[in-house]
């Protein structure tokens, strides 16, 4: 069995937002991410996604649409199926949730800096960062 995780990449003024996550956290504690989690039983995946978004950073997003969808397998989420959407939002105030210790809105340029390396691999698979909403 395997476990759909839904992830936002949320552009502002062509920024995207990044969260760290908390140091207290099992997996990956530290790592700068997207907003997102998995989907509950019965939950649709965008639903879920904007649950997701509303739960880690406070914010209010528009869905604009699928991004991509890549497999993920670790030791603590077993097999996943990882869903991106890009997403919109006009809100700068970001609330986090226990999840997160710190957010960034950063360029495409500060975010290959931080963001974790196997999400780079995926956005650059994908051609995420040459997205016209980042570049124009």
């Amino acid at each position: 069995m395997f476990r759909v995780i839904v992830k936002a990449i949320i552009i502002n003024n062509k920024r995207i937002l990044t969260v760290k996550r908390a140091s207290a956290e099992e997996f990956a504690p530290d790592r700068w991410e997207f907003p997102g989690g998995r989907l509950e039983k019965g939950e649709g995946i965008k639903e879920g996604l904007l649950r997701e978004i509303k739960e880690e950073t406070g914010l209010d997003c528009e869905i604009i649409r699928i991004l991509y969808a890549s497999d993920f397998t670790s030791e603590h989420t077993g097999d996943s199926k990882i869903l991106a959407y890009l997403c919109s939002t006009d809100d700068y105030e970001v609330v986090l949730s226990h999840e997160h210790d710190d957010y960034k809105w950063a360029d495409k340029h500060e975010m290959r800096q931080i963001i974790f390396s196997e999400i780079l691999d995926d956005l650059e698979t994908h051609h995420i960062l040459e997205l016209e909403e980042l570049n124009n």
